[in-house]
């Protein structure tokens, strides 16, 4: 079972690409923005597989 909440380095994993690139994605609004709990940032593992999967349909 995938956890709930994912970093940003688990983020670039996700996607394949560097942490610089999810900043830059971040920037253009290409990703949801992550929700923050003690000055972490943390994105919902769902939300962005679920984007990952949209993104390579297309």
């Amino acid at each position: 079972m995938p956890p709930k909440f994912i970093n940003k380095r688990q983020v670039a994993q996700l996607f394949g690409v560097s942490k610089s690139t999810i900043e830059r994605w971040l920037q253009d609004g290409k990703l949801p923005k992550p929700k923050r709990r003690f000055g972490w940032a943390r994105w919902h593992y769902e939300e962005l597989a679920a984007l990952l999967k949209s993104k390579t349909k297309s």
